[in-house]
């Protein structure tokens, strides 16, 4: 977890690529795709394999060795210059159109079984219907997807709880799967729709412990009443990469009974189910009143706010009660597999 802030500022196609398959053999996977990012804009999904590419149609390199050929030939694109991916889904084959372009992350998407919701626009502050329905949800369950704790994530939030109240729905599925963490006061704020039996207005978001000196970070608000009722059901997803601020937000949800262990879904990667493990603190420290240079230093252990436990080095895990998720590289079946297991 850090303290300070961050626009979801970019330059690039917004992708994170698999260089390698189980196996070891060498491919290049599309591992995610960042919203609002050309390479969202452009079609390109979760799961295809990037087999070939040049700067048009007749000029393709056929390969899969991503440091070798691909990755150079990414880095010699000038922004704004059109390129051409040869991907390649079983037996289908297809190419994607696009740039690299400037771009604001978008850290926030709403679904449910009739519409798709997602936030765009320059500043991806424009919230439109855009994306799938998600069909495999019972008619009254939404999905939030939550992918980091920065940028447009705490107003991007409030305003997707806003619309599963207005459509009326009582459970939710949120996935945080790869979601590495961010800033502490997104935390806060976020956590703040979770507080299922706090009694305090303002309940405990986590606990930092620095040796003798233990400060409370807390909840800007609890409104779980506003948004769930008693018998809501509130679903996580999450794997190997969930972490840091992450688990500090399931930490808030389990101390406060807004979700038990049983109704956490841990995918599983490269056979191990798990989160990440990282229950520290960072701060940031400029070096120059332009914010170019900075130090970030660990300064304290993160602990839950009711229990008192600390995850780092260990994550959550099956042996807490977890519910595991066999590993689908195609992301939405994955999702769908894992709204089978709890809504069946």
């Amino acid at each position: 977890v850090m303290q300070g802030d961050l626009a979801g500022e970019h330059s690039g196609i917004g992708v994170a690529f698999s260089i390698a398959d189980e196996s070891g053999a060498p491919q290049i996977m599309v591992y995610r795709v960042v919203e609002n990012s050309p390479a969202e804009e452009a079609g390109l999904q979760y799961g295809v394999q990037v087999v070939g590419f040049g700067k048009n149609e007749t000029e393709l390199t056929e390969s899969v060795d991503f440091n070798g050929a691909f990755k150079p030939f990414l880095e010699g694109m000038e922004t704004g210059e059109k390129f051409v991916l040869k991907v390649q889904r079983g037996d289908e084959e297809m190419p994607i159109r696009l740039s690299k372009e400037y771009y604001v992350e978008s850290y926030v998407s709403y679904r449910t079984n009739e519409t798709s919701y997602a936030f765009t626009g320059e500043n991806a502050l424009t919230y439109t219907e855009k994306g799938k329905a998600l069909t495999c949800l019972p008619d009254d369950t939404a999905y939030i997807r939550l992918s980091q704790f920065t940028g447009n994530a705490a107003a991007g939030f409030g305003q997707v709880m806003q619309q599963f109240k207005k459509d009326g729905k009582k459970n939710l599925v949120l996935d945080l799967r790869e979601n590495g963490g961010g800033y502490l006061e997104y935390v806060q704020y976020i956590a703040g729709y979770f507080c299922k039996n706090a009694t305090d207005k303002n309940p405990l978001v986590t606990v930092a412990d620095y040796g003798e000196k233990k400060v409370g970070y807390a909840a800007m608000g609890n409104v779980y009443g506003e948004y769930f009722a008693e018998d809501s059901r509130i679903v996580v997803l999450a794997d190997s990469g969930t972490a840091s601020a992450s688990e500090c937000l399931i930490g808030c949800m389990v101390d406060y009974g807004a979700v038990d262990y049983a109704d956490i879904c841990l995918a599983e990667r490269g056979g191990v189910a798990r989160t990440y493990g990282k229950g520290i603190m960072q701060t940031t420290f400029y070096l120059d009143a332009q914010k170019k240079n900075f130090l970030k230093l660990t300064t304290a252990e993160l602990r839950w706010p009711v229990s008192g436990k600390s995850i780092n080095g260990r994550g959550v895990l099956p042996e807490d009660g977890a519910v595991t998720l066999t590993e689908n590289a195609d992301g939405e079946r994955e999702l769908e597999s894992a709204v089978a297991l709890f809504f069946p």
